[in-house]
């Protein structure tokens, strides 16, 4: 394996540039597994192809009576095609051949399976590994040939926690209903929103968002909204592994003297005001 000089602001990250050279080219580095297969375990690594065929890949060599775990990044024309070795599991990214990826090989014990998330969003589900070669090796990273630069590759016992920021307030105000918002998370999440007016619950909102890191802060400015009493809206983000971060918050909107359907609603965010 051939590591080349670091690479400065590549596409805004510095990296350690890696060539494989005679179908040798990973760097290992010695795990613990005490822990890790009773707990579940997370592999994230960001890696782009620059050059050449082949692939440049990421992955888990226990060796032992557990699976090995790898994660392979290729090239197929413009696009990038990412796959789990030793398995009929792949994702092609249209037009990523030589961009930035970023990957999470999450390994759940109680199914004995992983699940992989790129560019924070899960693609593929129910990797078992396989028993190929497998040596204790520990956490690997490299390249079978081509030029591959790498700025994270990093092994953590436990499935992990994503790092999110979720703070919603509400204010009413002269039949303007404000709602307040700071969210953010370190992976790509979907943004969910329920009412629960009158004992009834519907849902407001569900939408993608990319990773937003560092976190924003907003309004939504909603006016002639009605007054029905106390109402309460719960909001959430989600990512791969479940709900991340969520907070729920309640307003009284003064005497009831309409009733809040979801097609009002939704008609009253229409004529929103984002700040």
């Amino acid at each position: 394996m051939a590591i080349k000089e670091p690479v400065t602001g590549d596409g805004g990250y510095d990296a350690w540039q890696v060539q494989g050279i005679g179908g040798i080219g990973y760097y290992y580095k010695p795990v613990d597994y005490s822990a890790a297969f009773v707990e579940g375990w997370r592999i994230t690594a960001r890696m782009r192809l620059v050059s050449g065929t082949g692939a440049a890949g990421v992955g888990l060599n226990p060796g032992g009576d557990k699976p090995r775990f790898d994660v392979h990044l290729s090239a197929s024309g413009a696009d990038a095609v990412i796959s789990l070795f030793g398995s009929s599991l792949s994702y092609t990214v249209s037009g990523g051949a030589n961009a930035w990826h970023l990957v999470d090989l999450v390994y759940d014990p109680t199914t004995a399976r992983a699940n992989l998330l790129i560019d924070g969003v899960e693609r593929l589900t129910g990797y078992e590994g396989t028993f190929y070669a497998n040596e204790n090796r520990g956490l690997l990273f490299g390249t079978d040939g081509p030029v591959a630069n790498f700025n994270l590759a990093r092994f953590k016992t436990g499935m992990g926690d994503v790092r999110c920021t979720l703070d919603h307030t509400l204010e009413f105000d002269s039949g303007t209903l404000t709602m307040g918002f700071e969210l953010g998370a370190a992976e790509a999440t979907t943004w969910n929103m329920w009412l629960n007016a009158a004992n009834r619950i519907f849902s407001v909102w569900s939408v993608s968002l990319p990773v937003v890191d560092p976190a924003v802060s907003f309004s939504i400015d909603i006016p002639g909204f009605p007054s029905v009493g106390k109402i309460g809206f719960l909001t959430t983000l989600v990512a791969g592994v479940g709900i991340i971060c969520s907070d729920f918050e309640v307003v009284d909107t003064g005497a009831p003297a309409a009733r809040l359907t979801r097609e009002r609603m939704l008609e009253l965010l229409r004529t929103a005001r984002i700040q």
